[in-house]
């Protein structure tokens, strides 16, 4: 047993678990967004085996906890941090086993304990016994469940969803009747089998013996069908329409096509089958999910289909067996709460003149007479319901807005255990990176000082006021308020820039500025229809006749018909679900959002700059909004203003121009209390002009390139550093951080939060926390700062391509929270620190190439100071890394109820923090020792970053849609990079098992 132990502790397995697990967790994100989640869940998440590996990982924990004795030798701060994921892992079982959740809907006025639990449950009633159990069934996984109570068992395979019931002749089979129910002008097809009822409304529909608790009845006789009822029988038949007799005491024949009237209700006999099963059959508006049910007893075996509706209790199918009377149950059971909720009222908030949800909430009345409480509670997005160790949360809400969806989770032992982890871990991280013996300090040590750094904000400089009367003409048209299409009020110069880049992808066009260019469509299109200003595809450059990169308005259009040459691909890309698009699709279907919005610029569409009086939430109005009948003074002048503009501007005419143009903005201000001040607008104008993120780039770009080639000449000539060279990158690289730095700062008190809620607005603070990280770790090498400033400019150079959408928008519901300010600044700054790691790691296999007989010593030194500053740098990034994934998983359990939910973007941050701490522990691994393996696996692991920041954001799919955009097939230059990397790994292994001394490894 010793053996077996120490076998499962040694530090080879652990590595071997943290890839095992980072794999498995990986593919799950993959089989989610392939198939979908309860399919992951049923062959990753939840799996046997997946939980037998958990189990090993917290035994090995445990035995290296006591194996480096860590306490004894004064690391306790180290030893925290470990035993927290015992801690964590330990919660994680709990919520495993013992937690339940549900769905609770209610609609206004009405009052309710009773919630449906989010799993599937397989009931067994025998006789009065009953036993339950709870399972987790997809469509595509081959999992068998089954549940046993005396002698009888049941088990359940091949589920499926979106069915439909269907009759089928079977020779074991009952009778069965196929009816047309219809009530209130709602028609249901229905099965009845013998001996079964129904309910419709306040009428019971039984079919078999007579049954004195249905009011309707239906049984056989011979050859023949009857009816009646406890009320008038009124038949006419389908064709004719025609009165016939009615019976309230005698039975009358039930015949196929005649309509059966009973008070509200009518019954139409569509179909008889003597001896038949129901089955499920797949059908395009199936509305229920079904399994094949095996009963067996000791003499018996039967199969029947459970049928269930999500959102319904389960369904129960009833029937005997020899002696013994058996239900069984499948679906989503019925629990209760241990106090009433009232949903008093339901509100939804709007952002002003925009249809999309700024916020929505519920109004609640909550009774509990056990304990005599009874007060009115609102429930919201990230403002949950805590009560009695029950948790509601704000979900979904009726597309009528008079009803609300709340999930219900109990989980109180669970979130305890795992919230205690977390603690203990964030405290063991902390304190690690201060505790005189930790490998933090002892890395710093060895290499680095960190730098604090002052940082003083400045404003942008103004302009001078130009002196041609015609840009004083486009400065008064770029302040005019006007509505974006999701509602933000912005200045024209904004959405001209947006108008352009979303158009053509650039920001200018032929020497003139964007307010220039969209003034131009909008006040002579006639024109500007044959300029080649809409970017395209080279498929669709074919399919529309041109050679160009860039098509005209008329191009899209046969000149002889008029005909929209993309109609017919458009139509089909639409009809395609998102996930079945290929990369054709996608591009038509960008490009035709381009076709429309140059048309929405050129018909002045796209100009909503008129407010509607008195009405904050209403959708402001183009000139194309006011009809020609309009006839009062104030709407022929709205609808006419934008011509008189245009003509009265190419008349030369500029005073009245700005005349004009002044007058709209102070309509604006009369008409619209809300408006932003004319500071923001100033502010955002300016911000909009100065373009700072794509001007700094090539700054950064340039800078790092000239000091990363000085720095690799003074490396391989063994000329040292001077002060004054050191002093000289510090200072010029500042520069452009301090920009970057005012530049977010900016676009935060635009936007009004944090600037990191979207992909571009997160690639620009990943930039940034780079170069802070080359700035702390520069002290005694500028390598690291040049390189920093290499990878922050490669950084926004992506943040400006084509799929990042650079527009400043409204923050989603679920953003709302200060958790935005700590869990994104933490998680995503980890990543600056970790691209550093990487970037060292390349520039050490440069110089591991570059070994030679005349160099090694000094370049060996060099190599040793990077792989600890590497590693230094790591680890601050794992620790952020890591600390911003779980006060994610606090932010989510306020947001959404639950801690941790398996969503893609938490799966690969903790798939990523298994890859690091993998890395980060190789030292202690015989087989991965050595500073030349930790350097390559630094390179190589970044490849988890860009999965978790990049590709769940742009190809898989979750709850972190709204920092997602548009994105590609991963391009060839991706795939070359790559391997570009492993040659030069290869290559520099070559080279540094030649010069290998014999000196200690790190």
């Amino acid at each position: 047993m010793k053996a077996v132990f120490k076998a499962i502790g040694s530090t080879t397995i652990t590595g071997f678990l943290f890839i095992i697990i980072a794999m498995a967790l990986g593919m799950a994100t993959i089989v989610e967004t392939l198939y979908d989640t309860t399919t992951a869940q049923v062959w990753i998440y939840s799996a046997t085996w997946l939980e037998v590996i958990y189990l090993i990982f917290s035994i090995n924990l445990v035995i290296n906890l006591f194996r480096f004795k860590l306490l004894k030798n004064g690391k306790i701060t180290l030893w925290l941090f470990h035993f927290s994921f015992l801690l964590i892992l330990l919660g994680g079982a709990v919520t495993r086993y013992l937690s339940h959740e549900g769905m609770l809907h209610l609609r206004e006025g009405e009052n309710t304990n009773r919630y449906l639990s989010s799993d599937n449950t397989l009931t067994l009633t025998v006789n009065e016994d009953t036993e339950q159990k709870r399972v987790k069934l997809s469509p595509y996984a081959i999992d068998h469940h089954s549940v046993s109570l005396e002698d009888v068992e049941v088990s359940i395979s091949n589920y499926q969803t979106g069915v439909e019931k269907s009759l089928k002749s079977s020779p074991d089979g009952k009778a069965f009747l196929k009816l047309t129910v219809i009530q209130n002008f709602h028609s249901e097809a229905i099965l009845l089998g013998e001996g079964e009822t129904i309910t419709i409304g306040n009428q019971k529909i039984s079919f078999g013996p007579s049954s004195e608790m249905s009011s309707i009845r239906i049984q056989k006789r011979k050859n023949e069908l009857l009816i009646d009822s406890d009320s008038a029988v009124i038949v006419r038949t389908m064709s004719s329409e025609q009165m016939g007799g009615n019976s309230v005491v005698h039975k009358l024949p039930l015949v196929a096509k005649q309509v059966y009237q009973i008070e509200d209700l009518q019954i139409i006999l569509m179909g008889y089958e003597p001896h038949g099963c129901i089955v499920a059959k797949r059908a395009k508006n199936g509305m229920y999910s079904s399994v094949e049910a095996t009963i067996t007893t000791a003499r018996i075996r039967k199969k029947v289909t459970l049928f269930n509706i999500t959102g319904l209790p389960l369904s129960e199918e009833h029937f005997t067996l020899g002696n013994q009377m058996i239900m069984m149950g499948f679906g989503q059971k019925e629990l209760t709460l241990p106090f009433q909720l009232k949903l008093k009222d339901f509100i939804l908030e709007r952002y002003n003149g925009s249809n999309s949800p700024a916020a929505y909430r519920s109004m609640i009345e909550l009774d509990d007479t056990k304990d005599s409480i009874h007060k009115e509670v609102e429930i919201s997005m990230n403002n949950t319901l805590h009560y009695k160790r029950y948790r509601l949360y704000q979900t979904s809400y009726d597309q009528d807005e008079r009803g609300t969806i709340l999930t219900v989770n109990n989980d109180y032992w669970g979130t305890l255990i795992t919230y205690l982890g977390y603690f203990v871990m964030i405290a063991g991280m902390v304190l690690a990176l201060f505790a005189p013996k930790s490998r933090f300090q002892k890395l710093l040590k060895r290499s680095i000082a960190p730098i604090l750094l002052l940082l003083s904000m400045t404003g942008l400089p103004h302009s001078s006021k130009a002196s041609n009367t015609k840009e004083e003409v486009m400065n008064d048209f770029g302040k005019v308020w006007v509505q974006s299409h999701d509602g933000r009020i912005k200045p024209i110069s904004t959405l001209s820039n947006d108008f352009l880049r979303k158009v053509m992808w650039k920001t200018s066009f032929k020497g003139k500025q964007p307010e220039e260019v969209l003034f131009g469509i909008m006040s002579n299109p006639q024109d500007w229809e044959n300029e080649n200003i809409i970017k395209i595809t080279p498929y669709v450059a074919e399919l529309i006749h041109v050679d160009k990169k860039y098509a005209s308005y008329h191009d899209f259009f046969d000149s002889q018909t008029g005909r929209y040459k993309l109609i017919g691909l458009v139509n089909r890309a639409y009809q395609k679900a998102p996930n079945q698009r290929h990369q054709k699709d996608k591009d038509i279907i960008k490009i035709d959002e381009r076709v429309n919005i140059f048309h929405l610029a050129s018909t002045q569409a796209l100009l909503k700059t008129f407010p509607v009086k008195d009405t904050p939430l209403a959708l402001w109005n183009a000139p194309t909004d006011f009809t020609k009948e309009a006839t009062s003074p104030e709407q022929m002048f709205l609808r006419g203003i934008w011509n008189l503009i245009s003509r009265e501007y190419h008349s030369n005419h500029y005073d009245k121009v700005s005349y004009y143009l002044n007058a709209i903005h102070t309509y604006q201000q009369t008409n619209y209390k809300a408006l932003p001040s004319e500071k923001m607008n100033k502010l955002e104008r300016s911000y909009t002009k100065a373009n700072i993120f794509l001007k700094i780039f090539p700054l950064y770009l340039s800078l790092g390139v000239v000091f990363l080639f000085v720095c690799f000449i003074k490396i391989l000539q063994n000329r040292p550093y001077t002060r004054r060279f050191e002093i000289t990158i510090f200072v010029l690289l500042l520069l452009p951080f301090l920009l970057h730095t005012i530049g977010m700062v900016l676009r935060g008190i635009i936007s009004g939060h944090m600037p990191w809620s979207n992909g571009y607005e997160s690639m620009i603070y990943v930039a940034w926390s780079m170069m802070l990280a080359g700035l702390i770790f520069a002290r005694k090498n500028p390598i690291i700062i040049s390189g920093a400033s290499f990878l922050t400019g490669i950084t926004l150079f992506v943040a400006h391509l084509s799929w990042m959408n650079p527009e400043i928008t409204f923050l989603v519901p679920v953003l709302k929270s200060h958790w935005l300010t700590f869990h994104v600044a933490i998680i995503t700054a980890s990543y600056g620190f970790i691209g550093i790691s990487m970037f060292i790691g390349i520039v050490n296999m440069v110089l591991s190439m570059l070994l030679s007989t005349t160099n090694r010593e000094r370049v060996d030194l060099t190599i040793k100071q990077l792989t600890d500053i590497n590693e230094a740098s790591m680890i601050l990034g794992l620790y952020l890394l890591t600390i911003g994934t779980f006060l994610g998983g606090i932010w989510a359990n306020e947001a959404w109820g639950r801690y941790w939910g398996w969503d893609p973007k938490e799966t690969w941050s903790l798939v990523t923090i298994f890859v690091y701490s993998f890395v980060t522990h190789m030292r202690l691994i015989p087989l991965f020792k050595g500073g030349f393996a930790f350097n390559v696996a630094s390179i190589f692991s970044f490849s988890s970053i860009l999965m978790t920041y990049l590709g769940v954001n742009y190809y898989l799919t979750g709850l972190h849609s709204y920092g997602s955009g548009e994105a590609g097939n991963i391009s060839y230059y991706s795939l070359l990079g790559v391997l570009f990397l492993i040659v030069l790994c290869i290559m520099a292994h070559r080279k540094y098992r030649k010069f290998q001394t014999n000196s200690q490894e790190i």
